[in-house]
Parts: C-alpha cells; sequence; structure tokens
C-alpha cells in the first residue's frame, strides 16, 4: 500500500471498475462531496469514523470504519437499481479492494439500510446505505 493513498482511493477505483455501477454512472462517484454541478445519477460516499484496533496498548493497522454511501438521482426509480448494485458490490466483499499501488485488505464488510430522502441542496432523490469496513493499513 503507498503512503500517500487512502482508503477512499480504493473504494473509489472499486466502484469505477465495477461495469454495473459505472454503466449507470459514468464514472461520477466522489469521495466526501458531490460537485457543486453535478450529472445525475451519482454516488456519493465519506468515512464517518475510522478506530484502529489497540494491541498490548499500541494502534494496530486493523482498521473498523463506517462508511456512508449516497446514491442520488433525478427519481426515486433511477436511485433504487443504483443502490442495489451498491449493495452487493459491498455485501460479501473479502479480498483485496483497489487497484495497484493502492490496494486494501478488506476483512469484512457489513451493511445497514437503506434509508431513502429528498437531498434539499440538490433537489434530487437519494438513497443512503451505511457500511461498516474492516480492514487492514499495512
Amino acid at each position: 500500500m503507498s503512503d500517500t493513498l487512502y482508503i477512499e482511493d480504493a473504494i473509489h477505483s472499486h466502484f469505477t471498475n465495477d461495469t454495473g455501477i459505472n454503466g449507470l454512472v459514468g464514472g461520477r462517484v466522489y469521495p466526501g462531496r458531490l460537485p457543486q454541478v453535478v450529472i445525475l445519477p451519482a454516488i456519493m460516499f465519506r468515512q464517518i469514523s475510522g478506530p484502529r484496533e489497540k494491541t498490548h496498548g499500541e494502534t494496530g493497522a486493523f482498521v473498523r470504519a463506517r462508511f456512508e454511501f449516497n446514491c442520488y438521482g433525478r427519481t426515486f426509480t433511477e436511485v433504487a437499481p443504483l443502490a442495489r448494485l451498491v449493495r452487493r458490490l459491498l455485501t460479501n466483499h473479502t479480498g483485496t479492494m483497489g487497484v495497484a499501488p493502492n490496494e486494501y485488505q478488506v476483512d469484512e464488510i457489513e451493511i445497514s439500510g437503506p434509508e431513502d430522502g429528498w437531498d434539499d441542496d440538490i433537489n434530487r432523490h437519494r438513497r443512503q446505505l451505511d457500511a461498516m469496513l474492516m480492514y487492514r493499513e499495512d
């Protein structure tokens, strides 16, 4: 793993390299926040928490990070299939996530949600999934 790249880079490449998701969003997968002007549908994800496991009083390389994945669309029927693909991509994923040199070893992913909503900032439909990623930073 490179010292200058982050788990967000690995998640981004995991999503954009999936033909189903990329077929719907055309690469519009954004870490942190959506651009001010965005073409929909799109995905935005962000880390909510990320405590490191402690072993023998020292912080280890095992991370249990909570991420929020938001699928945006002009209509609910645009958002629902996209969120289903996100869930399928993440559910039961173990092993490498990302593309060399930015690869992370993912031990487990737990998904909760969805939660449907309306985003007042962009006046669009949103479906949110939460995921707990258990991975190793080496």
